[in-house]
């Protein structure tokens, strides 16, 4: 029984989005990045896009909109946010794939997943953070 049990934990971490190993690199005031986490991305049918990278970002909270309505409507003071993000660096289009919410104790909030299809693609805008990710990610 102990080892149907310690098979199935091990399972659900082997297929799980969490990344236990990080290295995170500040990028900007309160945004940081997992130089660990980046990957070349493989689709749904398995086929690798070698243009397309996916990372982890963290961003504080800085008592911005983005924060304060999380705050509101969760009712919780949030810490950070972890972001799965994707570009796409011959095409210089980003898309996020997953947002996960902590709150200031370190607890897990909520988490969103997100499609990817073709219009979920956002131009990189210059001088903005996704330019930050691009800079550092396609060149």
């Amino acid at each position: 029984m102990k080892k149907l049990f310690l098979i199935a934990v091990l399972l659900i971490f082997i297929n799980s989005d969490i990344t236990f190993a990080s290295n995170w690199k500040q990028i900007d005031n309160g945004l940081f990045m997992d130089t660990d986490s980046i990957t070349t991305y493989i689709d749904k049918l398995g086929f690798k896009q070698t243009d397309i990278r996916s990372y982890w970002t963290k961003e504080l909270n800085d008592n911005g909109a983005y924060f304060t309505n999380y705050e509101k409507e969760y009712n919780k003071k949030i810490s950070y946010t972890m972001t799965r993000a994707l570009i796409n660096c011959k095409q210089r289009k980003v898309a996020p794939k997953a947002v996960v919410i902590y709150d200031t104790e370190g607890n897990f909030i909520k988490k969103f997943n997100f499609p990817i299809y073709r219009s979920s693609w956002n131009n990189i805008i210059p001088d903005s953070r996704g330019d930050l990710f691009y800079n550092i990610l396609c060149k």
